[in-house]
């Protein structure tokens, strides 16, 4: 009985785990411009961002402990990220995961 239950228990724990999961996104693209609060990022056209506008503007405070690396106007980057929202400036990301330059990650993702 007592492994039954401690069997129905740990189903329980992975049920409910799984649905806590939450969402990552990325995309990777070009960086345009930088302000003094946001990177403003052209996405690749294979991105399904790239739907929602072509200029999506990603904030510099992120969630990684690492920090955001040494970026520059015109590299590549790819940008994990929660959720975005359509607003009169353009597409803002709302949480920012991690940045990434892309020639940081060839080799170790595959997309």
């Amino acid at each position: 009985m007592k492994k039954k239950l401690c069997m129905l228990f740990a189903i329980v724990l992975l049920l409910v785990g799984g649905c806590n999961e939450k969402s990552q996104n990325y995309f990777t693209g070009i960086i345009l411009k930088i302000t003094d609060n946001y990177f403003i990022v052209s996405p690749d056209d294979s991105e399904s961002i790239r739907e929602t506008g072509d200029m999506v503007l990603v904030p510099k405070e992120v969630v990684s402990s690492n920090g955001i690396p040494e970026l520059a106007a015109g590299e590549r980057i790819q940008v994990v990220y929660n959720e975005m929202e359509l607003t009169d400036e353009g597409v803002i990301i709302d949480i920012v995961y991690a940045i990434y330059k892309e020639n940081d990650l060839e080799g170790t993702q595959e997309k």
